[in-house]
């Protein structure tokens, strides 16, 4: 009876590690807006209700086994959702407005375009994740704002990322890459993490050899986070290079793009309020000294918290110099309150402003890889919505 019961106890044992748990959780954020942009000459209006404020929407599952003696495999995938229309996507207004106040996205069909990524995880040894997932400059960069990137005022720590798509890549707004990321285990309040990726595409023959079809794109980045009660602080280095054909060339005639990023942060909570504070600069070598990209950006912030209540403000800037000519300098301001009706429930408000000062002729901010436009802009935007997460 006792090797019996024994055997029973075994069994459920090695059964229990064989277990997985999937979880689904998701965030649903939506908010009626405000925008007005002002140019030189025009100014447009716009009202209605937009998506992904606090937080992107977004569907997702994921999912842990526990295959004994420490180790398990994990994994994640996630979906964006379109809060305010009839499929998914992601609808939202960004810094400014949408091109067109649709409902619809039919641009995005229902798949895993957010993080998608499987893993293994050792409490002694760290964890590793393989697929598409955030980078750790955007990881590193997104804590330290007082802000929220999903509207005006609070997202020029997106300009100095690296290493997203990686074919054909840009350096605007680039904060999910695929490759292989390494955590290691956290050691005295810090936390160390390493992240590689690469991707190559081969043409046999230079016949209707199309732009941009034979390329080699690499991207590799370093951080690091120390927490020590109310303080945190972090720094993070980010690298990435392509070099794609000319129409009838191979890759290696075309001209080659190095991408470099650095990023500061630290966090500290005077429980009355918690302050922030951001440094980042992204130098792009495109070959030659006139072309050469330098953008600079800071941020400062805190947030109040008042009961239910809490206040936030953040300001910052954004230079950037092609060559020895100054092409962008962008100030931005955003302020406003949460209000916590649970734990997974918050209502909002806020106002955010960005605006940029310098224009070059014929410069195009798309090619230096920020996303303002080249002409002097002023964007505002006014957001009351409620964000939920399950």
């Amino acid at each position: 009876m006792k090797k019996t019961l024994v055997a029973i106890a075994a069994l459920a044992a090695t059964s229990a590690f064989a277990q997985s748990s999937v979880t689904a959780y998701g965030v649903l954020d939506t908010a009626y807006y405000t925008a007005e942009t002002k140019t030189a000459t025009v100014k447009t209006k716009y009202a209605g209700l937009t998506n992904s404020t606090l937080a992107g929407s977004r569907l997702g599952f994921k999912g842990t086994e526990d295959m004994g003696n420490g180790l398990k495999a994990n994994f994640v995938a996630e979906m964006s959702l379109n809060a305010i229309g009839d499929q998914f996507g992601s609808k939202s207004d960004g810094a400014g407005a949408p091109a067109g106040n649709k409902t619809t996205d039919g641009t995005v069909a229902a798949t895993f375009n957010r993080q998608t990524w499987v893993g293994l995880s050792s409490a002694k040894a760290g964890e590793v994740r393989i697929g598409y997932q955030n980078t750790l400059q955007y990881d590193h960069n997104a804590p330290f704002s007082a802000g929220f990137e999903g509207a005006a005022g609070a997202r020029e720590h997106l300009e100095v990322l690296t290493g997203a798509s990686l074919g054909g890549i840009t350096n605007a707004e680039t904060n999910r890459a695929t490759g292989v990321t390494y955590f290691a285990p956290e050691m005295g309040g810090v936390k160390l993490a390493a992240q590689w990726g690469a991707l190559k595409a081969n043409q046999t023959t230079l016949k209707d050899n199309a732009a941009g079809a034979d390329y080699r794109a690499s991207h590799s980045s370093l951080s690091a986070m120390y927490t020590n009660g109310p303080l945190t602080a972090g720094a993070a280095i980010g690298q990435s290079s392509l070099q794609a054909n000319a129409a009838g060339q191979l890759f290696w005639q075309g001209t080659k793009v190095d991408t470099t990023s650095y990023s500061l942060g630290a966090s500290y909570d005077l429980k009355v309020a918690k302050l922030f504070a951001y440094y980042g600069e992204r130098e792009t070598e495109n070959g030659t000294a006139a072309k050469d990209v330098n953008v600079k950006v800071y941020r400062l912030g805190a947030q109040v918290p008042m009961g239910a209540v809490t206040l936030f403000g953040s300001m910052g800037q954004l230079t950037g110099d092609e060559g020895t000519t100054k092409v962008s300098d962008r100030k931005t301001t955003q302020i406003g309150a949460l209000y916590a009706f649970s734990k997974r429930t918050r209502g909002f408000a806020m106002w955010g402003n960005d605006k940029a000062d310098t224009a070059l002729a014929g410069f195009s901010a798309t090619a230096a890889g920020l996303s303002a436009a080249a002409a002097p802009t002023s964007t505002s935007t006014m957001r009351v919505g409620v964000s939920h997460s399950f």
